[in-house]
């Protein structure tokens, strides 16, 4: 006894809604690693700004915007001159959708401009501490970079730390 075409058609059936819901998980999955990814690259890059400021005693900056990050250190003549220590580009942020916020406000996709000074402390606008928060698609998948006055950096995902 043979199978008949409405049994072959329901087993189709199944498999390509398994199949489907598959895609749409791995697509959810890729992108939450993509951000931590980008996440944990950017806390990395500050840390590195919070390091060299006291170990060459100067101030550096860091400025995010949508289309990416731009570096500068302040030189002996008091001016400040862009400043690129890493090999890869800083095109990996480019169009990640961001938005910082401090007690006072959110201020979505707006730049947001650090400065690490040599004694270790860290300004940025209004009050600090402030939360850079990364998402991509929806908000309620983000990652939060709180970054403090002291220049303690952490990263969070939906008020949770991660281990890194």
């Amino acid at each position: 006894r043979g199978f008949t075409l409405i049994e072959i058609t329901v087993v189709i059936l199944i498999i390509s809604l398994v199949a489907s819901i598959a895609v749409v998980m791995f697509s959810r999955f890729n992108e939450k690693q993509n951000l931590q990814s980008k996440a944990e690259k950017m806390v990395s890059i500050l840390r590195y700004c919070h390091r060299y400021a006291m170990f060459n005693q100067t101030r550096v900056q860091f400025l995010l915007t949508r289309n990416g990050y731009t570096l500068k250190r302040q030189s002996s003549d008091n001016l400040f001159y862009p400043w690129q220590p890493f090999s890869e580009s800083n095109e990996q942020f480019s169009y990640l959708n961001f938005h910082w916020q401090t007690t006072d406000d959110t201020n979505q996709n707006k730049p947001l401009n650090v400065n690490f000074y040599p004694d270790g402390s860290v300004s940025a606008p209004l009050t600090v501490p402030f939360t850079v928060q990364l998402y991509l698609g929806e908000k309620n998948t983000g990652i939060a970079i709180a970054l403090s006055s002291q220049g303690s950096i952490s990263l969070k995902r939906k008020g949770q730390p991660i281990a890194m």
